[in-house]
């Protein structure tokens, strides 16, 4: 793992582990990958798919459509729903409760205050709930959170872990303190969280999240 590209970076790691999540509002499930509004907190819909309004929404079921597309040539909300379906029936780990907002960077270890997109000194924060779905412990599970344009094409990107194995992340002489992992027990749960700088990250109309890969811890 610590060679790996996309980890969040130094910067995003302090932040992240003083972010205290706001809490996450009950919304219906999310399949493993899960496409959202780059500018408002995710609404869930039962396809698995999540938008804001209006022009919002668009994009994110603009990105959807092109994600199908690139799976089996399948368009259109009929498709996505149902490739959504089969693989939140099939993966061990479950996305659900997704919501982003702005904050301003300045602010955001004394909790945070709303920003405008993409404004000087403003993140971009994605937080979430993982579901366990199988019957042993998870170690650690990577995630991949990816900015898209309006047609659903990946802009940018990061990866990052789980908050309870956020010791995973290698330290700056390249080390991982696995013995600080705690896994999330059969059936249990555990939160997520990325943190985008705006000056670091391209303009972009929705975001993704999905599950790269999922570790029991055995050797």
């Amino acid at each position: 793992m610590a060679d790996r590209q996309r980890l969040l970076p130094a910067a995003s790691a302090i932040a992240c582990a003083a972010l205290a999540l706001s809490p996450i509002p009950s919304q219906l499930a999310y399949a493993a990958d899960v496409p959202a509004s780059a500018t408002a907190p995710a609404a869930a819909s039962a396809g698995g798919e999540a938008a804001g309004s209006g022009a919002e929404a668009s994009d994110a079921r603009a990105g959807a459509n092109a994600a199908d597309s690139k799976g089996g040539g399948k368009t259109g909300a009929n498709a996505a729903d149902a490739k959504a379906g089969s693989d939140a029936a099939e993966a061990p780990i479950e996305i659900r409760n997704v919501a982003t907002s702005w904050d301003n960077l300045s602010e955001l270890f004394s909790g945070g205050s709303m920003a405008s997109p993409f404004a000087e000194g403003s993140v971009f924060v994605v937080r979430g709930e993982l579901i366990n779905r199988s019957g042993r412990p998870v170690h650690h599970v990577l995630l991949r959170y990816e900015l898209l344009d309006g047609a659903g094409a990946v802009v940018h990107d990061l990866e990052g872990y789980n908050r309870l194995a956020e010791a995973m992340r290698p330290d700056e002489s390249g080390k991982v303190d696995e013995a600080a992992v705690r896994a999330i027990p059969p059936r249990g749960s555990d939160t997520f969280r990325m943190v985008f700088f705006s000056e670091e990250i391209p303009r972009f109309a929705s975001h993704r999240v999905r599950v790269v890969e999922v570790h029991d811890g055995a050797k």
